[in-house]
């Protein structure tokens, strides 16, 4: 494993993480290729592409496989967020937040296909019908920015806790099953 003081701009090596055991490394490698089976549907050669979430760890691999498909990469970073997993990598930041139209607006000005990997995570304890309304503003906000801009395309990740069970055992859950939660409570999941 490499540490962390290492440059991190070979775009093949998963971001940094401290003190990763073996097992940690082949884990974080499935997920980086399973990151670029989903979205390389999506990828066209030297596209210019907005990543929201891109400081996260599904938008910080995506931002390594985009560059590597040679895209123009632009990040939207809140002016907290920490950007380490993108250091030394080809990338635009922009700061705005899920809140801000305006911010939106700004970041996707120009951008032919926008990845929102950043979906509303409530960092306090919230009633499910808030939580669930702030996620709608959210994404209603970004919805209205892709469509005044004209960008191409939107890709939309989100959570495995969206989708139900399978009816038959054995058989991979997909869009069709039905959503149902044995924590009804919980405003993440409901808000997913």
């Amino acid at each position: 494993h490499r540490s962390c003081g290492e440059p991190s701009h070979k775009l093949r090596q998963p971001f940094c993480i401290p003190r990763l055991s073996v097992v940690s490394v082949v884990r974080v490698e499935a997920f980086r290729s399973s990151v670029t089976s989903i979205f390389v549907q999506s990828i066209d050669l030297g596209m210019k592409s907005l990543v929201i979430g891109g400081t996260g760890q599904l938008g910080a691999n995506l931002v390594r496989v985009l560059i590597e498909h040679g895209h123009s990469v632009r990040v939207l970073r809140r002016p907290d967020s920490r950007t380490f997993t993108l250091d030394g990598l080809p990338v635009e930041f922009v700061e705005g937040d899920l809140n801000d139209g305006a911010s939106l607006r700004k970041a996707c000005e120009g951008m032919q296909i926008v990845y929102h990997a950043a979906g509303y995570y409530p960092r306090t304890r919230l009633a499910v019908a808030e939580a669930k309304g702030q996620a709608l503003k959210e994404t209603h906000l970004l919805l209205e920015a892709v469509r005044n801009c004209g960008n191409e395309r939107l890709v939309f990740a989100s959570s495995l806790s969206t989708i139900g069970f399978p009816k038959q055992t054995g058989r991979l859950a997909n869009e069709s099953c039905v959503f149902s939660t044995r924590f009804p409570g919980n405003p993440y999941l409901m808000a997913k």
